[in-house]
């Protein structure tokens, strides 16, 4: 009877507006996504070259990743360019040579962003109705009139409509990821492949439970008008006001200076120790301002890494705020990979200072895969039980639902 029930769900979302609608929107989407942001990888492939022409120990950046191609994360964060000599206490960041206006007023559609919002909102057009529109149509009570079981019946409109979305979602990844593979400047190793698997399996988990949030409300109203509109409003507050409402938490817990007052309290501390000169050496001076500088970066890196640790942890109650944080490590582009090449900067200063006179290439590691997933695993495990529990409050609801 369970296959049945798939097979139903299956034929009628075959023929209907919805199927259809998903379908152009999964091509029509991704398409665009994956021309957007190779264009964008492009761009960055050619900014790197172009620094890395200029030396060593002058102009530092990390090389762009593939994977840039599918989420944008921190790379604005990450790949910045830095302009570095011996004597200073950290590289200075060049902004000039990466703002681009245009994506400050049109932030970049990446994969992520588009699975995230775009498909999330079609899972629940898909699901809306399922337990109501049946209701209203009869068909409901004549499946449970046929001694059907509840859990069969909820386990196979699950099945069979989730199968009908995830159909043109993973055509349409296998089309565009085939176009990709054979685009000049693209390289994907055998670690890339796998953390690109991971990160599609990841995403069909988070559609699957807006399905299942689709579903729930399906089965606590009477009416397709009200299921829509309770949709609607599950999903804005689940998308965009709850992991606002996460992020600006994190912020009660550990305030964090705005970079444009470090900027004002290095000059200040400049112009303090420059007032020295006169009765003080200039390499006095220089040390001192040095030291003034260590210390209100040092501050910074401290309280933004605990920013970031209390906002991870929070945004893991949100499906929208865990399935980002997942997929941001596992292209190599999340706030552990900032930290890291951080990191990585500061000890390029300890080996030039510990090397003067001599040219010290910049070596960065990036995180492996390893390492990537043990960050991931909560966020993995979050969106687990956001499934599981939203299963339970479908079938439990379902179990009270008047089919009358």
């Amino acid at each position: 009877m369970l296959t049945i029930i798939i097979k139903k769900e299956l034929l009628e979302n075959l023929v209907s507006y919805k199927f259809i609608l998903i379908t152009i929107a999964c091509f029509v989407l991704l398409g665009f996504c994956n021309y957007a942001m190779y264009k964008n990888y492009q761009k960055n492939l050619e900014d790197y070259n172009l620094s890395s022409m200029q030396g060593g120990n002058v102009l530092i950046r990390k090389p762009p990743s593939v994977l840039s191609i599918y989420v944008n994360g921190v790379q604005d964060l990450l790949e910045r360019t830095f302009w570095y000599q011996q004597g200073m206490f950290e590289p200075m960041d060049i902004n000039f040579l990466n703002f681009n206006v245009y994506r400050q007023l049109f932030p970049v559609l990446d994969f992520a962003y588009l699975v995230k919002v775009v498909l999330s909102f079609l899972a629940m057009i898909l699901g809306f109705d399922l337990l109501c529109g049946e209701k209203v149509r009869g068909t409901l009570r004549l499946m449970l009139g046929n001694s059907v079981s509840r859990n069969t019946i909820i386990l196979g409109k699950i099945l069979g409509n989730y199968l009908a979305f995830v159909i043109p979602f993973l055509l349409a990844f296998l089309a565009y990821f085939i176009i990709v593979q054979i685009m000049p400047d693209v390289g994907f190793s055998a670690e890339d492949h796998l953390r690109l698997l991971l990160i599609l399996g990841i995403s069909m988990l988070y559609l699957f439970i807006f399905l299942l949030i689709a579903l729930t409300v399906s089965s606590l109203v009477y009416s397709p008008k009200s299921s829509i509109i309770g949709c609607f409003l599950v999903w804005i507050f689940m998308v965009f006001l709850l992991p606002n409402f996460l992020t600006l938490t994190a912020r009660k817990f550990e305030r964090i200076p705005d970079t444009q007052k470090i900027a004002e309290a290095k000059k200040w501390a400049h112009e303090e120790f420059k007032k020295s000169e006169q009765q003080h050496s200039e390499g006095w001076v220089r040390q001192q301002t040095q030291e003034k500088y260590r210390a209100i970066s040092m501050d910074f890196r401290s309280k933004l890494l605990t920013y970031t640790r209390i906002a991870k942890l929070l945004n893991r109650f949100s499906p929208a705020g865990a399935y980002l944080l997942f997929t941001t490590n596992l292209t190599k582009y999340g706030l552990d990979d900032e930290h890291v090449f951080r990191q990585a900067l500061f000890q390029h200063v300890q080996n030039s200072e510990a090397n003067p006179g001599t040219t010290v290439p910049f070596k960065f590691k990036e995180m492996s895969l390893i390492q990537s997933m043990r960050n991931s695993a909560f966020d993995l495990f979050a969106l687990l039980f956001f499934a599981v529990l939203l299963y339970l409050c479908a079938f439990v609801a379902f179990l009270k639902y008047d089919v009358r």
